[in-house]
This record gives C-alpha cells, structure tokens and sequence, in this order.
C-alpha cells in the first residue's frame, strides 16, 4: 500500500501504464515519486480480498466500477492502530497478490480510501483481536492485473 500522494504521473494524468499484451489490460508501469514504495501490509493470514462491481448507466452510457478491499491486522497494536490512523486520513493505493501468484492494483486514479473499520477486542480465549478495515472506490477501471516485475521494483 502507498499513498497516493506519492504516486507519480507517468503519461498525461495517468500514474500507471498498460501494455498491447491482453488486449491493453495488464499494468507494465506504476510512476512512484522519489524513494517512495509500496509498503507491505502484515494482514492477517486468508482474510484479504477485493471485489469489483460493475454498473452501466443506460442514461448516459457510463460504465464503472466500486471496487472494495478488505482486510484484518491482528493485535490492537500501537503500530496497527497507527497504520489506521494514517490510511483513514487520506488516499491510498494497493497491490494484492491472489493464491493465483497473479497481482492486481486498486487505487491507481485517486479515489481509493477507508471507508470502514471496525475494531474487536475478543472477550474469550478463541475470539479474534484485530482491526477490520475496508477500502472502496468508484473507478472507470476493474482492479488490473499487475506484471510482477513492476511489483518488485515498487516495493
């Protein structure tokens, strides 16, 4: 995850490039400004996921899509609850690797911010102590697929 802020624009408005390969969907390029990376998340194991949702207005004949990631940081730790006070404030983007071993981007135009969280503190031995936090975003684009060689030269 990143914030948006420390995008770079790569061509036009655009903080991200996409190949000829796959019909022009797969992400070859994402601008990063000076020193700046994505920064790994330690979300708790099997609870990541997106989804993307798409409409099409028949008035209008615009097409978008609400793309959501959720997911769990484990402990009420000082750090995870610093983490959260720092993503709640502002845009962000995000690279999710899938079991598939295939990555996909969500955020790249801006829009992707924490619209929800929840905090449980478990009140038995066996109860989950984490934070639960949800991002959304209304974009023109599904999450892409992101060639691995771009994701590691941004972390």
């Amino acid at each position: 995850m990143i914030a948006h802020q420390d995008l770079a624009v790569l061509s036009g408005t655009d903080t991200f490039t996409v190949g000829a390969t796959a019909g022009g969907t797969v992400i070859t390029g994402i601008g990063l400004s000076a020193s700046k990376k994505f920064v790994d998340i330690g979300y708790l194991r099997d609870s990541a996921s997106f989804t993307a949702e798409g409409t099409l207005s028949p008035q209008t004949g615009v097409a978008f899509s609400t793309n959501t990631l959720t997911f769990k940081l484990g402990d009420l730790s000082p750090e995870n609850q610093a983490f959260l006070e720092t993503v709640l404030t502002q845009p962000v983007a995000a690279i999710l690797k899938l079991r598939t071993g295939r990555y996909y981007a969500l955020g790249l135009e801006g829009q992707f911010q924490m619209t929800a969280f929840t905090v449980a503190s478990g009140a038995g031995p066996a109860d989950e102590t984490s934070y639960t936090l949800t991002f959304n975003e209304i974009s023109g684009i599904v999450p892409r697929i992101v060639e691995e060689s771009v994701v590691l030269a941004s972390i």
